[in-house]
């Protein structure tokens, strides 16, 4: 097997970068690979030899984000988390979605990109994965629903704030979450 050549790595990239232009400006389901090529200029053969679909577009748009969120949590995990841990692993989670805001913005606001497989597969893979970690991995439904709330709190700040100043944003955002994150722990000691 050899390398890629410069070149071709060089348009898969030029492709990726024209992909997040066109799908935040006019959706994912309204963008074609045409529109794509037709903005870089390149063939359609040549997009299509980068990727096959629009979906396989998406995904290595994604896969980035998903395995570095992924990586971040793998590396917080331990045996009995303490506050201070838990609020290192929510805080550098937080720093994750902050350095993939332009992407995670658009999915958010994206149905068609939201809706798509390879996207809900993922976020629900690393929603379940930053529950766990959290929280522990035997929540009843009323534990989910208030954790859905707290990380979905602190996607719309990162959607809605991520130009904000990190050191303003962060705290605010930890804080919230952990206020959310104690009051489950509370009812699920409760509860067992």
């Amino acid at each position: 097997m050899t390398a890629p050549s410069p070149t071709r790595e060089g348009t898969r990239e030029r492709i990726l970068a024209a992909a997040v232009v066109l799908f935040a400006d006019h959706g994912f389901e309204a963008t074609s690979l045409q529109q794509i090529a037709d903005v870089l200029p390149v063939t359609k053969a040549a997009l299509y030899y980068h990727f096959r679909s629009k979906d396989d577009l998406l995904a290595a748009l994604v896969e980035p984000i998903f395995a570095d969120l992924e990586a971040r949590l793998r590396a917080a995990e331990i045996d009995k988390p303490s506050p201070a841990a838990r609020r290192a692993a929510l805080t550098d989670f937080l720093d994750g979605l902050l350095a993939h805001q332009q992407l995670i913005g658009f999915i958010t606001r994206d149905p068609a990109a939201r809706a798509n497989p390879i996207v809900l597969a993922q976020t629900e893979r690393v929603r379940e994965h930053i529950d766990t970690l959290l929280l522990g991995a035997d929540l009843d439904e009323s534990e989910q629903i208030v954790a859905s709330m707290a990380l979905g709190g602190m996607y719309s700040a990162v959607v809605d704030h991520g130009d904000a100043d990190p050191d303003l944003l962060r705290p605010i955002v930890v804080e919230s979450i952990e206020a959310m994150l104690r009051t489950i722990r509370r009812r699920h000691k409760v509860a067992h």
